[in-house]
């Protein structure tokens, strides 16, 4: 698994994490999350691209809480 994660800096405890799953056919997914003390909470995990990506990065924009950019090597498929 090639994964990114990013922390909101106008948002406590708000972070995102991006990553590419082997297990299935190359996806990249996306799911967001808290921290609140000792609790993690998560979101349901999304699919951003089914097709074969890799490396994924993702960045929070440091003038907008809760936006954020995720940057990948597409590879396509044969």
């Amino acid at each position: 698994i090639y994964a990114g994660v990013a922390f909101d800096q106008k948002t406590a405890g708000k972070f995102g994490i991006a990553w590419k799953d082997y297990a299935s056919p190359h996806y990249l997914y996306f799911q967001a999350g808290t921290i609140s003390g000792t609790t993690i909470t998560e979101g349901t995990a999304a699919v951003v691209d089914s097709s074969a990506c890799n490396w994924p990065r993702i960045a929070f924009d440091g003038n907008t809480a809760g936006k954020m950019t995720i940057a990948y090597v597409f590879h396509g498929r044969d």
